[in-house]
């Protein structure tokens, strides 16, 4: 779409993370890049904090860029080049889609061993809110001994089988 575009004298954006900003030099001389690190959803009531990270090509670009960002959240506009953004989206995807697929892996295990999920919502929500005053390798409860390591290997080939164990 960038290929056609003719915006001279205008600002452009695009809002990729691991895309360079210079795919719109051919748009603009005014380009630059608006990434929201925050994963959004149209059934969200609430729209949560939203750290904006802005590239521009040149001083006006970033100006615009800035002011814009500070307009959806005052607190957190960043500058942030290619290689940043880039490395800030794998460490997103980590952390969301990770984080994810074990609540999903906990949910399978709760409706199978006839538990509601929610009951666990609680600790889910202290485990992310202890992350704003700690180090992740700090908030861990202890660990798994080795009965309840083995215990919980075996649950796992369980859930994967189609017999019962």
């Amino acid at each position: 779409m960038a290929n056609d575009l003719r915006l001279p004298g205008k600002i452009v954006a695009h809002t990729a993370a691991a895309v360079k900003m210079e795919v719109l030099k051919e748009v603009t001389e005014n380009y630059g890049v608006f990434y929201p690190l925050q994963s959004l959803r149209k059934e969200q009531e609430q729209i949560p904090e939203i750290p904006i990270y802005i590239e521009g090509v040149n001083e006006q670009t970033n100006n615009v860029l800035n002011k814009l960002a500070r307009s959806v959240y005052k607190e957190a506009c960043f500058n942030a080049d290619f290689d940043k953004r880039t490395k800030l989206h794998i460490a997103a995807v980590l952390v969301n889609n990770f984080s994810n697929h074990i609540f999903s892996l906990a949910e399978t295990y709760c409706r199978k061993e006839g538990i509601e999920f929610t009951e666990l919502l609680p600790l889910i929500d202290n485990t992310f809110y202890r992350l704003h005053d700690a180090a992740p390798q700090h908030c861990k409860q202890g660990r798994l001994p080795g009965e309840t390591w083995k215990r919980f290997i075996n649950t796992r080939r369980c859930w994967n089988s189609t017999h019962s164990c």
